[in-house]
């Protein structure tokens, strides 16, 4: 299973891919995609 997350620069998109990268084992890739590319985020999708 693939997953995108939109707007991974938000404090909700982020918490979201953690939970999903720690818990859920099935997903196969975990894509993070935001406008702004000034954001932390980018080093964790």
């Amino acid at each position: 299973m693939n997953i995108l997350i939109t707007g991974c620069g938000g404090d909700i998109a982020y918490g979201l891919g953690k939970i999903i990268r720690t818990s859920l084992k099935m997903v196969n890739k975990l894509i993070g995609c935001d406008v702004d590319t000034d954001n932390p985020s980018i080093i964790f999708f």
